[in-house]
């Protein structure tokens, strides 16, 4: 398994309603703060590339679309 970094999530705050269905998935990157709002969570650094599935299943789980990731993987299909 590579320990290639990926660049970090970034959440819109004004679009995040404060479902918390991201931190199912990505609890290790995301949380929420004292508002109930969603932000990142020490991946200043980066996110391990073996936590990608969980950061695009964050992502995808977010009926706010206030999650993006330029890192994201590319769905071909």
């Amino acid at each position: 398994m590579s320990d290639e970094l990926l660049p970090p999530p970034s959440v819109d705050a004004t679009k995040c309603v404060g479902y918390g269905l991201c931190h199912d998935y990505a609890s290790r990157y995301l949380e929420m703060d004292d508002d109930g709002i969603t932000r990142v969570r020490g991946a200043a650094g980066g996110v391990a590339a073996s936590d990608a599935e969980s950061i695009e299943r964050a992502v995808a789980v977010c009926p706010a679309q206030a999650i993006t990731w330029p890192g994201r993987l590319v769905d071909s299909g």
